[in-house]
């Protein structure tokens, strides 16, 4: 009879360490990893068979092939490999009919069998396929769905259909005499290749049976010829001996269920290995059923693959599962573990997973699978545990052995345990109920080992003495120490703020230099243009020419010291704009023109045909050449060559400045980029210079991620090399693009051929008919300078400060104010930021004037609320503009905000250019008005008092916003009202004059006709 073995805590478990490896599908990639079945082939590489490709991996990188028309959903059957190196697989693709394919092992290409071969005519388009499978000899079997086995040539496809009985074979397995065994829908058959007859099992009536047309799943022979075979819930083993019939049943999660698997796997020592839903089982040699516990995965398992390639003493386990993830296995560190399953273990909240490497010191377990686990005392210990294998039982109990003094009882699967222990030796016991009413006698334990504090130990007293000892002497030398330590930080310190100290003092130095040398060069600069305006001979314009190259030779190097210092503090950034960069270097080129005339050198530029529009930074780009062209001009003799070439190469811009000079020694190449280095240093050089213009291009073009080099021979000449990166224009910007702007000053004729500002002249200011502009600058001279320049053009107010400045204007209100960046007292930042808060002057627009023209400057004074920033030294041209340009801007407000049509009354003030807070104003006074237009006391003073504003400096400001004065201000909202009340129809003529403001009909009427234009009787009709 069968001998039967029930499942439960009989069958031992075995636990699994961690993955070897770990694979999971790349995002982006079509590749599929939950494979239906498995194999491994000579090389020790896997397949998956998946429904989505064939995939190889080598162990290094998954690599999915398909079959030939195909590119993704071709789903493949169990492969098989042949002897000759070729694996072989079903393939399918939707509802088609299957078609056997193979590949090549060492290959990257699937074959598939052409329909026109006997084998796909006769038999595989006509039956399909079930199952391949390939014997001792080498040879392909294929199960037909229905319709028996055939035997293939797999080198010549000759097919020999041998068995033709109506059988659907799930799976077969080749014996050690030749017999195949198959596993079927309607049992388990035997097959005779020789007489090609079959058999059912069993073969004799005193034999073991199984139950009548139960369906087998799965079949394999063993090499002693014992046969496994898979029922469902149970694995059936035949003994090869006497035939007869062993059974094993599944441990099955409900009464419901049914497992089966379709696959036995053997490891080459004697142990099959197959997978039922989550469960992993091995059956050893000696018939022991083991489960396998994972560490990880906990998912269910789709397949199986023992590989055995690589080390046949270390076999693999390849696990694939439903979350489209393969893991590997080392199948010889397989350890049992007992029938306790402890979850989780949680010392003082610190939760300990089994398992992990960094837990092995505080859990661990012996050869033998025993836990143990070593905590301190007064340590709080919580246990979560469970049974390992599924049970009918749901009665459970647990006692700490040594502590406890009886059991505690339990009627779930998931038990909780807590403890706070002193110090000693436990054991944590786990029981189960049995049927009859009593308790298993297999018993699972955790040993526990609870640590007691140090000071409890014998040995304490005499460390402590030794520790006290040695303590005492360590904190002597650590009081010395962190004295010393102390006055090494003091002095660090110390020296840490004097070095603050000094860049502050350096940063203070380089601005008042800057302010300093800035401000008389944008006297001279201007005094020499004036005078290039006027009659002078030959000799006096050449002469103007030298002043002009050498103040602007002097601005270069002022504008280098401040750059190199701005590149030292990290403070110099790249300001990107959008233009050609090629037609930027050949315009810096021609502004070197006459220079190179001068001084008989032939100048020459060859631009690169292939220009464009790209983001890079023009100013930085300018100081560069500008520096390389000034030196290639300067050491090159009369009646020599200097060349521009500029070209293009894949987004980088390349610039080669090659002249005839006389060259650089080749020892001192590395170093003509250092600060402060030339080649001659002597007292009696040719060349003079500062050696800083190559250090100030090697580190400004660092700074933009480019690279400069030099290429010179003595007596012949140097070639200087610079390449910049450039940023492409992505996308369409909608903006002007120039070329390659010029950047130095506005040339203008003179400051008399500027255009009259005719419509300014009719602004109601009271003794001059010319706008008042401010002038704030605390140097004399140039204040002196602005005043008789702009005196021409406008009449003209100075301060001497920023202060000053700020008195002169709420006592004036001015039209405009030009000021001054750097002054004592109140700088300009101040000053603008102190106008604009201010309701009596937030109107005015102010231009600032300052030698610091780093971006941060310009950015701050704009955000302050300056309307414009004009960076010394400046062209008084410009200067000019820029004043007209922001007089006619408040000109603008006031057309737009004076037209009667804008109906100020009714509508508020939505023009783009006018300033939020000027529209608040305006508003407000418009609000004021409406809400008092029958009282009597509304006049201008009273107006004025509820702004807080003088009558002078109300009727200043509204005639700057509106160029009106206060009185017509409040008529205008008066009789505004009146037309919306008049258009109503709703009063007659004296009752809304009344209701505005007016006593007088006759003044009404005559108020109201000189500003609409027409009697209030005509809107009447």
């Amino acid at each position: 009879m069968a001998n039967l073995i029930p499942a439960g805590l009989r069958a031992q478990q075995l636990m699994l360490p961690p993955a070897l490896r770990q694979l999971t599908e790349p995002s982006g990639v079509a590749l599929n990893l939950m494979a239906w079945y498995m194999t491994e082939d000579q090389h020790g590489s896997v397949w998956l068979a998946t429904a989505n490709g064939l995939i190889r991996y080598d162990g290094h990188q998954p690599r999915a092939l398909h079959a030939p028309g195909y590119s993704q959903d071709d789903s493949y059957g169990r492969p098989v490999l042949t002897p000759d190196g070729r694996l072989w697989a079903r393939q399918a693709y939707g509802n088609k009919r299957n078609k056997l394919v193979y590949v090549e092992t060492t290959g990257t290409h699937i074959v598939r069998v052409a329909d026109t071969t006997r084998l796909a005519r006769e038999f595989l388009t006509k039956f399909g396929i079930s199952r391949l499978y390939v014997d001792r000899r080498g040879q392909l079997w294929i199960s037909l769905p229905e319709n028996g086995l055939l035997r293939v040539n797999p080198r010549t496809l000759a097919a020999d259909h041998v068995l033709t009985d109506k059988l659907t074979i799930n799976d077969l397995s080749e014996g050690p005499d030749g017999r195949f065994w198959l596993a079927t829908e309607r049992g388990l058959y035997t097959f005779d290749p020789q007489t090609r007859q079959t058999r059912r099992y069993p073969f004799e009536p005193d034999q073991a049976s199984l139950p009548g047309n139960t369906p087998t799943f799965a079949v394999s022979v063993r090499p002693n010829g014992d046969v496994l075979v898979c029922r469902p819930n149970e694995v059936d083993i035949i003994s090869s001996g006497n035939g007869h019939l062993r059974r094993i049943r599944l441990p099955v999660p409900n009464l419901t269920s049914t497992l089966w698997t379709n696959a036995f796997l053997s490891d080459g020592l004697g142990n099959d290995y197959f997978s039922v839903g989550r469960m992993v089982f091995r059956l050893t040699a000696g018939g022991a059923l083991q489960r396998l516990e994972f560490t990880y995965p906990a998912e269910k398992v789709i397949s199986l693959c023992v590989g055995r390639m690589h080390d046949p003493a270390h076999p693999r386990l390849w696990v694939s599962t439903i979350t489209h993830t393969l893991y590997e296995y080392d199948l010889t560190r397989l350890r049992p573990v007992p029938s306790l399953n402890i979850l989780d273990i949680s010392v003082n909240g610190t939760r300990l997973v089994e398992n992990e490497q960094q837990l092995e010191t505080r859990f661990q377990r012996d050869t033998t699978g025993q836990p143990t686990l070593q905590v301190k005392e007064d340590d709080f210990v919580q246990l979560r545990f469970t049974p390992f294998v599924q049970q009918q039982s749901t009665t459970f109990r647990y006692k700490l052995e040594g502590y406890d003094h009886q059991w505690t009882t339990y009627g779930d699967t998931l038990g909780v345990a807590t403890y706070q222990l002193p110090a000693g030796q436990y054991r944590f016991l786990f029981n189960r109920a049995v049927g009859n009413g009593g308790w298993a006698k297999q018993i699972a334990n955790l040993s526990i080992r609870v640590q007691p504090p140090f000071w409890k130990t014998s040995w304490f007293l005499s460390i402590v003495v030794l520790l006290v000892g040695s303590g005492l002497v360590g904190l002597y030398r650590i009081a010395l120490r962190r004295q010393k330590l102390q006055r090494e930080l003091a002095h660090q310190e110390g020296e840490a703020a004097n070095l603050r100290q000094l860049d502050e003092l350096k940063d203070r130095f380089f601005a008042n230099m800057t302010h300093e040398l800035r401000t008389p060069i944008t006297l001279l600069l201007n005094a020499n243009e004036q005078l290039a305006h006027q009659p002078l001979d030959t000799q006096g314009r050449q002469l103007i020419a030298v002043v002009d190259r050498n103040a602007n030779q002097l601005l270069r190097l002022i504008t280098q010291l401040l750059d190199i210092n701005r590149l030292d503090n990290g403070k110099l950034t790249l300001t990107y704009s959008l233009g050609d960069p090629i037609a930027c270097v050949s315009q810096l080129v021609q502004a070197f023109d006459d220079l190179a005339t001068t001084k008989q050198i032939q100048l020459t530029i060859q631009p690169d045909e292939n220009g464009g529009n790209y983001w890079f930074d023009r100013e930085k780009l300018e100081a560069i050449v500008d520096n390389l062209l000034s030196n290639a001009l300067k050491f090159t003799p009369a009646g020599g060559r200097v060349s521009v070439a500029t070209q293009r190469m894949n987004e980088r811009l390349v610039v080669r400045v090659q002249d005839t000079g006389p060259g650089i020694p080749f020892e001192e190449q590395a170093r003509i980029f250092e600060r402060f280095y030339q080649t001659d240093a002597s007292s009696t050089r040719a060349h003079g210079g500062t050696g800083i213009g190559l250090a100030f291009v090697r580190e400004l073009t660092e700074l933009m991620g480019g690279t400069i080099r030099v290429d010179s021979l003595v007596h012949e000449g140097s070639t200087f090399t610079l390449t910049l990166p450039l940023e492409a224009v992505r996308e369409p910007v909608a903006q002007e693009i120039t070329t390659a702007p010029d950047q130095r000053p506005i040339e203008l004729a003179s400051p008399s051929s500027l255009p009259k500002l005719s419509h300014l002249e009719k602004l109601p200011t009271e003794g001059n008919p010319l706008p008042v502009v401010l002038v704030v600058e605390d140097n004399e001279e140039l204040r002196t300078y602005l005043v008789e320049q702009l005196s021409a053009t406008y009449q003209v107010m100075a301060a001497v400060d920023g202060r000053d400045g700020l008195e002169q204007a709420l006592a004036t209100t001015p039209d405009l104010i030009v000021s001054d960046v750097m002054m004592p007292r109140m700088d300009g930042f101040a000053l603008v930021g102190a106008l604009k808060t201010d309701v009596r002057t937030s109107h005015i627009p102010v231009v600032l004037l300052s030698a610091r023209s780093s971006h941060d400057s310009v950015l701050h004074g704009l955000n302050m609320g300056a309307d414009a920033y004009v960076e010394k030294p400046f062209k008084l041209n410009t200067l000019q503009l820029r004043i007209r340009n922001a007089i006619q801007t408040r000109r603008n407000w006031q057309i737009a905000l004076a037209d009667v049509h804008s109906k100020l009354l009714f509508s508020d003030v939505n023009e783009d250019n006018v300033p939020e807070k000027e529209k608040r104003f305006l508003a407000r006074l418009k609000h004021l008005l409406l809400d008092h237009l029958q009282d009597e006391q509304v006049n201008v003073d009273w107006l004025a008092a509820q702004v807080d504003l003088s009558r002078s400096q109300l009727h200043r400001k509204l005639t700057a916003l509106t160029g009106q004065s206060t009185t017509r201000f409040i008529h205008r909202v008066r009789l505004e009202k009146a037309e919306e009340l008049l258009s109503k129809g709703e009063c007659n003529i004296a009752e809304v004059a009344y209701q505005v403001g007016y006593n007088s009909q006759s003044y009404f009427t005559r108020m109201f006709q000189e500003h609409f234009g027409y009697l209030p009787t005509q809107l009447k009709l």
